[in-house]
């Protein structure tokens, strides 16, 4: 009889292209997880893969650039954070073809954190889209989702790799995915980004507002034609033309230049920073409190939030480093 695999998928944005690797890997060898738990990233992708759409995905993955991904970013006054998450929700339920967790074909839970309590919240009963959704909420970057009474945020916050979780379940061996391994350097200085193939995309993004955004503000502007009203449109198109113009700036992998000009980092980088060193302190801490039996750690250190566009080698890599410990652990037998 062979043993019952559970999966702990991590967060980590953009590096988590490499789950995908990693499960069409398990596929590949004939391995079907008995459990899988995803933290952030780790509940999108595991979501899809228990949905049974991981093939579609990859496809999807595998052509995105950087223009194509701005149509799931909607900037917003940056009073909570920097975007509503509702075009974010548009592509979950894209990539996650069921609705409930029942009709997952594999038991499946997504790790959030309760923003007023710090506790971590664990999802696996109703809506999987809400779920999923919760669990990406990075502060700041997303505005929370409010469920059951709850404010519910990035899981990565309380529990980055949830092998606690995948413990506690009916299985024999727990495997650990950590997209955070390398982000720090060998002097544990944050690892530098990549060039990138197809950044100057970045450079296509549009500053001006979507159609139905301007046509609201043409109606605003309009039905209150007075300074104040006119002020508010004005101020509100130059707000996000000034995100927008950041997000592609952000986007140009121009460290040196900016190291040379005196810049420190944007503030996307300072929040990507922050929130990676976090993630590796706090999964350094939960590992020693409770192990895997088994890790796959991505080389993914190197990207950063949104590096979506760097998916197809990040996906082989998964894929390679899961073989590779499928074949020496000897897991499909």
């Amino acid at each position: 009889m062979s043993k019952k695999i559970g999966l702990a998928l991590g967060a980590g944005s953009a590096r988590g292209l490499s789950l995908i690797g990693v499960l069409k890997a398990f596929d590949h060898a004939g391995i079907k997880p008995a459990y899988i738990c995803g933290t952030s990233i780790g509940s999108m992708i595991g979501a899809v893969y228990a949905s049974g759409n991981l093939d579609a995905v990859e496809k999807l993955m595998r052509t995105i650039t950087l223009g194509k991904m701005a149509n799931y970013l909607d900037f917003t006054i940056p009073r909570q954070a920097l975007m509503e998450g509702d075009k974010i929700m548009e592509l979950i339920h894209e990539i996650i073809p069921v609705s409930d967790f029942s009709e997952l074909s594999i038991p499946f839970s997504a790790v959030a954190c309760d923003i007023h309590t710090g506790r971590q919240v664990l999802l696996d009963t109703g809506d999987v889209h809400t779920a999923v959704r919760a669990s990406i909420s990075l502060p700041g970057i997303f505005l929370p989702v409010k469920h059951e009474g709850m404010w519910l945020v990035d899981g990565g916050l309380v529990n980055p790799v949830p092998v606690s979780v995948v413990r506690e379940q009916d299985v024999d061996i727990v495997i650990a995915v950590d997209l955070n391994n390398d982000v720090l350097d060998a002097n544990g200085q944050k690892r530098s980004k990549k060039s990138k193939k197809v950044l100057k995309e970045s450079k296509k993004v549009k500053a001006e507002p979507n159609p139905v955004e301007a046509e609201n503000l043409h109606g605003l502007v309009g039905t209150h034609s007075n300074f104040v009203m006119s002020a508010l449109g004005k101020s509100f198109k130059e707000m996000e033309r000034s995100v927008r113009d950041t997000f592609g700036r952000w986007m140009d992998d121009d460290e040196k230049a900016d190291d040379k000009a005196g810049k420190g980092p944007s503030i996307f980088d300072a929040l990507a920073f922050s929130i990676d060193i976090m993630s590796v302190q706090i999964t350094r801490r939960n590992f020693e409190k409770c192990p895997a039996d088994l890790y796959i750690n991505p080389a993914v250190g190197h990207l950063g939030l949104f590096d979506y566009d760097e998916a197809s080698p990040t996906i082989d890599d998964g894929y390679q480093r899961t073989m590779r410990l499928i074949e020496e652990e000897k897991l499909a037998e």
